[in-house]
């Protein structure tokens, strides 16, 4: 069994040489057929480039590429390949005539990009620019410098007929001079962008900030940049630049107006719009009058200020009045023991009537009665709503206190008869339990309790209880007895009242022991 051979022929080439070849062909499993990956040429042509092979010398054949894969059939014995006149491959390699691609930097100011030899009519990818020019961008290859020839894009294959030189093409760059308002509070201004080196005017400002003064645009946001006037012309520097607003504050003045004041003065203040200043201390004076602040209104309805307060400068400036104030004095209430509530004190002039307030404390487990000027009540009496006239330095009303009381009642819990009285006393004070007063037949009073199934808590009669809040019911918590025998005669009533003694004495026994037991818990 034979393997197809591929003879390569040189075709003109002027050295390298290659015999058939065969090894190279690889069986394909699937078909049975004989495959084989074309290779490149193993010559060489002076002034010439490889383009591949062809099936005839002059190319007019059947054309194969280094790489590709041909079918070369099925193997065969070699009386079937005489029978069938079979004979290997001939290819010729094929040549295309060197031309040189040049590229031309075009003004450009540094980098380069290097020749290219290729075959005439042969494919070849153009080269990645690599050259540089200050302030433009490369946008491609042209084969005339003015980019009126034909246009290429680097990295893209291309055939030529002839040597041919490229020329890099340019877009200049350009920059943008952008303005900020450096704390503006309004407005804008337009940015500009134009050509790199080209002649610039200046915007003028368009923005506004609240009390402050336009001055002039500089490079630095804090001022110690170049300093430019609106109009004025800029070169367009490589990489644009950003202008930045200089601003002035504005000033303002607060005035202080004495406000029906009978002499004195106060000296006015000039200060930066938004600075902080501290209020001046009262220079008037007013017969009869206190001064207690300065204010924003006649009225004393707007804001007030102390002496030495820190005033933020308003746009426009302000005029502060005195605010006066009679001489008073303040009547205060004291809850004077209360657990809750306030009653809010009250200032008037002295000697004017004023209307003694409504309580408004609260006190557990306590009615308000009066107010006192003594805390133990052994002042002057006053009742809400009277009228006092306002003493000089005032006075302290003390809350007075009567302590509210509550009920403890008793219970039979299923008594036939009997009763025993409740008993109204302070609350969280502390009263006798009362001695039973109820009957109920064939039971034993045993306790008293909060609750009528004996579940609460106990108390025994005599024994302490401190009456809480509201009051209380307690309960009568029984016992019951052994009921009576039958009467009967002869030998039988001997024995009922021998039976009747010992359950007597059996009963008598379990009374007793439950009441030890009661006075031990």
């Amino acid at each position: 069994m034979y393997i197809p051979l591929i003879r390569f022929d040189g075709n003109g080439a002027t050295s390298g040489k290659v015999d058939a070849d065969g090894p190279h062909m690889q069986n394909n499993n699937v078909g049975g057929d004989w495959l084989y990956t074309m290779r490149s040429s193993p010559y060489q042509r002076t002034g010439y480039t490889f383009k591949g092979w062809n099936t005839k010398k002059d190319g007019t054949g059947t054309a194969y590429k280094p790489g590709q894969v041909v079918n070369m059939g099925k193997p065969a014995t070699l009386e079937t390949m005489k029978r069938s006149n079979r004979t290997s491959l001939a290819l010729y390699a094929q040549w295309a005539q060197n031309i040189t691609i040049t590229y031309n930097g075009n003004g450009s100011t540094g980098g380069s990009t290097a020749s290219q030899t290729t075959g005439k009519g042969v494919n070849v990818t153009l080269r990645k620019n690599g050259f540089t020019r200050t302030n433009y961008t490369f946008t491609g290859w042209n084969t005339r410098a003015d980019g009126k020839g034909t246009p290429y894009a680097q990295n893209t294959a291309h055939a030529f007929n002839a040597s041919t030189t490229l020329y890099a093409q340019w877009k200049i760059n350009q920059a943008t001079i952008k303005y900020n308002g450096n704390g503006a509070t309004g407005g804008s201004t337009a940015a500009q962008t134009t050509n790199i080196g080209t002649q610039v005017w200046l915007r003028a400002n368009g923005f506004s900030r609240t009390n402050y003064t336009f001055v002039r645009w500089n490079t630095r946001a804090d001022g110690k940049g170049t300093n430019y006037a609106p109009g004025a012309k800029v070169n367009m520097p490589a990489g644009g630049m950003t202008l930045y607003a200089q601003w002035k504050i504005n000033q303002a003045t607060i005035k202080y107006d004495g406000n029906g004041a009978t002499g004195g003065s106060t000296a006015s203040q000039t200060a930066n719009i938004g600075s902080t200043v501290k209020a001046r201390a009262n220079g008037f004076s007013r017969t009869n009058y206190s001064f207690v602040k300065w204010n924003t209104k006649k009225d004393g309805t707007g804001t007030s200020y102390s002496p030495n307060a820190n005033i933020t400068m308003p746009a426009g400036g302000a005029t502060l009045y005195a605010i006066w104030k009679i001489n008073q004095a303040t009547i205060k209430y004291d809850g004077n023991g209360a657990t809750g509530g306030s009653t809010a004190s009250q200032t008037a002039n002295i000697g004017s009537s004023v209307a003694l307030r409504a309580n408004g404390f609260t006190r557990t487990n306590y009615s308000f009665v009066r107010w006192n000027t003594k805390k133990d009540g052994t002042g002057t009496n006053y009742t809400p709503g009277a009228k006092l006239n306002m003493p000089a330095g005032g006075a302290t009303l003390y809350a007075i206190w009567k302590i509210n009381q509550a009920t403890i009642k008793y219970d039979g819990n299923g008594a036939t008869g009997g009763s025993t009285a409740s008993q109204t006393a302070n609350i969280g004070s502390s009263v006798k339990a009362q001695q039973n007063g109820f009957t109920w037949n064939d039971h034993l009073f045993k306790r008293w309790n909060t609750k009528k199934d004996g579940t609460g808590t106990n108390y025994t009669p005599g024994s302490n209880v401190t009456v809480p809040a509201g009051g209380m019911t307690v309960y009568a918590i029984w016992v019951e007895t052994v009921p009576a025998m039958p009467s009967t005669g002869g030998f039988g009533l001997v024995f009922a009242i021998v039976s009747g003694v010992a359950g007597l004495c059996a009963c008598v026994a379990v009374v007793v022991f439950k009441r030890r037991r009661d006075a031990r818990q």
